[in-house]
């Protein structure tokens, strides 16, 4: 026997020895898998939303809370193009998106109302901040209703915000965080979250998270209890969020400009892949229609940019006028000739306004600086204390405006009012009340005039011409 082979049996044996005398390694437990956000500037992707929710609209009573039964049925479609992208995180801040179909039917009380997406505002550019997520419409302004039937909850623009953008083992948690987890079901913000993520599964390429627990937070400045049940599935090699399905049950108390909700909501979201120059055929769709107009050159000349003036809505009085107003200000009331708006700061009732015009049977008398003071002073009574201020101009769109600034108070509160009395050469007319408490004037700023000055009468109705030798053009020429 040489020593060579004696060395090598040596060897052998203290290996044989080491490995006898070793615990044998856990290696399921010890693999790990990335989870981490991997978007790319331009990628784009197809979304399907199916919204569920059915419970109980929460209503202010005399003296109790009234609750009227609801149901809403949602479906959303859309291409997604990832416009910005944090550099430090991976996660996506901006986007594009592009509405192949957003409807919703509505019903409340046995009484059913179905929205959908006009053709003309179906490009969508999202922008996720501190405090929040804005939508807007490039070259034009959204509707309320047109907010809401597109800010749903489960934005997939957060939905990388979930990830723990790190490697994780097989049942492990973490816990998203709690304010991007606030926007992404819906509120304003969070107060307390218990809401943790477990990596349940890793199948193949696909990772399987259990996403459970509870949050409290506010929306509207009310308070929200939610209670969660959701899935995600994540691909590692594709690196992104491919599916989502959620349950959640929402507790929200009644608003100065909303009612509350007890409600049951289900989500199922699907993700998949596209391509700016690709030909897909969805539906009634021609083929590559919608990418093109997510193109690089499509979008070149867009402002994509949510600023003070992207982010007004658009109040549109039907067959009356038309205004843009800064979101915070939400319609409560509406009937013929009249409107009800208010202003809401983080929970806090700022402004109430009402806007009127008048029918065709009202006195149709010119208004003047003289007279509408005297109107001004006749409405307020006993709660005026003084008239600060009255002044007549005219708006960009050449309207006459008189303008009367009145103080007092009511219940022992300090009010000022705003009064506008607004008309044109062609008849129409619009009278303006804003109210509120003294001390909130720097809050509400130049919240009137934001209104006023985009104001837009709608156009008188042309009656039709009768065809000649017809019956009415006759009866005309007797």
């Amino acid at each position: 026997m040489n020593r060579l082979f004696i060395h090598l049996l040596a060897i052998l044996l203290i290996a044989a020895t080491l490995t006898t005398a070793l615990p044998a390694a856990d290696t399921g437990a010890a693999k790990t898998y990335l989870l981490r956000a991997a978007a790319q500037r331009g990628q784009i992707t197809n979304v399907r939303v199916v919204l569920n929710v059915e419970g109980h609209l929460k209503l202010a009573g005399e003296g109790k809370v009234d609750q009227l039964p609801l149901k809403v049925a949602g479906n959303l479609q859309y291409d997604e193009r990832v416009v910005e992208v944090d550099a430090e995180t991976g996660q996506v801040s901006r986007s594009l998106r592009l509405y192949e179909r957003a409807e919703a039917t509505i019903t409340i009380k046995a009484k059913a109302i179905r929205q959908t997406l006009p053709a003309d505002h179906r490009r969508i550019a999202l922008a996720a901040g501190k405090e929040g997520i804005t939508m807007i419409c490039p070259g034009d302004h959204l509707s309320r209703e047109e907010l809401d039937l597109i800010d749903v909850i489960g934005n997939s623009l957060l939905l990388d915000r979930l990830l723990p953008n790190r490697k994780v083992h097989i049942d492990e948690e973490w816990s998203p965080p709690p304010q991007a987890l606030a926007t992404f079901l819906g509120l304003d913000a969070a107060s307390h979250s218990e809401v943790k993520c477990r990596l349940a599964e890793v199948k193949g390429n696909v990772a399987s998270v259990e996403m459970k627990g509870t949050m409290v937070g506010a929306v509207g400045g009310v308070s929200s209890e939610i209670e969660l049940n959701a899935r995600f599935t994540y691909h590692l090699t594709q690196r992104r969020i491919t599916s989502l399905a959620l349950a959640m049950r929402e507790n929200r108390s009644i608003g100065h400009a909303s009612p509350g909700l007890k409600v049951t909501a289900k989500l199922q979201m699907a993700i998949g892949s596209s391509h700016a120059t690709g030909k897909r055929v969805t539906g009634k769709r021609a083929a590559g229609t919608l990418n093109d107009q997510l193109s690089d050159k499509a979008i070149a000349n867009i402002d994509l940019t949510a600023d003070a003036h992207s982010t007004l809505l658009k109040y549109t009085a039907a067959g009356q006028y038309t205004l843009l107003h800064d979101p915070r200000w939400h319609i409560v009331a509406e009937q013929p000739g009249l409107s009800v708006l208010r202003l809401v700061d983080r929970g806090e009732l700022v402004a109430q306004c009402k806007i009127a015009t008048p029918s065709g049977k009202e006195s149709s008398d010119p208004v003047t600086l003289d007279s509408f003071r005297a109107q001004v002073r006749k409405a307020l009574g006993q709660n005026l204390k003084k008239i600060d201020g009255a002044a007549q101009t005219k708006t960009a769109a050449g309207y006459q405006v008189i303008r009367v600034v009145a103080s007092g108070s009511v219940s022992d509160l300090s009010i000022r009012w705003i009064y506008l009395h607004v008309s044109d050469t062609k008849g129409h007319q619009a009278t303006f009340v804003f109210a509120l408490e003294s001390s909130l004037m720097e809050r509400f700023a130049t919240a009137d005039l934001v209104m006023l000055s985009s104001l837009r009468f709608a156009a008188p109705r042309v009656a039709e011409k009768p065809a000649a030798g017809s019956k009415a053009d006759k009866a005309a020429r007797k």
